[in-house]
């Protein structure tokens, strides 16, 4: 395996927990729903479920975050590269320069990565738990 291919790999299940989790949030939102009472105009939601509904939206805030920060993060360092100029005013860089990014540029949104999926797994457990309470065996 190529250095190159560990990074591609990367992107790719990164990229595929992010759309798998997004699903599960919604799905997961969609059966809390299921047990929501509505009188009166008033909507009740089981005091069990409150939780992971609140971690769900929450994860779906992280994750949310996680593109925004990167996508700043990343549009920054490159509008930065972008000015850099040489002596006579020239830039410095095009579309084919080879450049390093500082390794702590991607750390913030792998933090909300993480969290995301914490997140989730909690809610998940949470949900599943109170559906294992309700049925009957």
């Amino acid at each position: 395996m190529k250095f190159k291919e560990t990074k591609e790999a990367y992107y790719e299940y990164s990229s595929q927990a992010s759309e798998i989790l997004r699903k599960l949030a919604f799905a997961e939102i969609a059966t809390i729903w299921l047990f929501c009472i509505i009188s009166n105009g008033t909507i009740k939601i089981p005091n069990q479920l409150v939780l992971p509904l609140a971690l769900t939206i929450t994860g779906l805030i992280a994750d949310f975050l996680q593109y925004l920060i990167a996508t700043i993060s990343w549009g920054t360092f490159h509008r930065i590269n972008e000015l850099k100029k040489d002596k006579k005013g020239d830039r410095l860089l095009n579309d084919e320069s080879e450049i390093s990014a500082p390794g702590w540029i991607n750390w913030p949104h792998n933090s909300m990565f993480i969290i995301k999926v914490i997140l989730m797994v909690c809610a998940s457990y949470l949900l599943i738990k109170y559906l294992a309470s309700i049925t009957i065996f």
